[in-house]
């Protein structure tokens, strides 16, 4: 696990373009924390460090799932407005074919078993975040370690 502490939103998107430095196609990362807190904000980060321009990334809380072309296909799924049992097919497709990367807001709805990275955004003041990166996968955890270097 890495944990970090940014400051801004600068701080923030550093961190996230950071992060994407690791991530490859078929990749999962599932992000979690309240509303407002910085998930989209996060994905901006890590679309524009795959060379996706970040301000053509928006939240997709009305509309579920959106596909930005950048080094290889990033999968943006937001599952705010739905239940567990109201996530369609689709989303379960694009998550289990692996042929882009797939970032999914409010991943807690989910209920799927896959190597994946986790992403906790804690609001700490208006301004400050707690961003903590993890995976369960041996594999997916010798990626981020090589962040620490």
């Amino acid at each position: 696990m890495i944990e970090y502490y940014s400051q801004n939103l600068t701080q923030t998107l550093t961190i996230a373009k950071n992060f994407s430095k690791i991530l490859s196609e078929g990749d999962l990362v599932r992000f979690f924390g309240g509303l407002g807190v910085g998930k989209t904000s996060f994905i901006k980060g890590i679309a524009k460090g795959l060379g996706f321009p970040e301000d053509e990334v928006v939240s997709s809380s009305f509309v579920i799932l959106r596909e930005y072309k950048a080094r290889f296909p990033i999968f943006h799924i937001d599952l705010y407005r739905l239940k567990s049992n109201q996530i369609p097919d689709e989303v379960y497709e694009v998550i289990f074919e692996k042929k882009g990367l797939v970032l999914v807001e409010w991943s807690e709805k989910l209920e799927i078993e896959r190597e994946c990275f986790d992403v906790w955004i804690d609001f700490l003041s208006l301004s400050e975040r707690r961003i903590k990166i993890s995976s369960g996968y041996s594999v997916l955890e010798k990626r981020l370690e090589s962040l620490k270097k």
